[in-house]
């Protein structure tokens, strides 16, 4: 779903999370908490990961 939103071939499902359950899935475990509490608190559509980094 996420290469259709960006109109890209491919992303890795570590690197776009478009919800809370794909961060369960796939997060670093050091990540996940502050991922699930940003589309919370913000709203988000997606977060991406730039170098393992969530960027928003």
């Amino acid at each position: 779903m996420s290469a259709k939103i960006f109109g890209l071939k491919s992303i890795p499902e570590k690197e776009y999370f478009s919800s809370i359950e794909d961060v369960d899935k796939y997060a670093l475990d050091g990540q996940a908490h502050y991922m699930q509490r940003a589309f919370q608190a913000m709203a988000l559509d997606g977060i991406f990961c730039i170098e393992e980094k969530p960027t928003v």
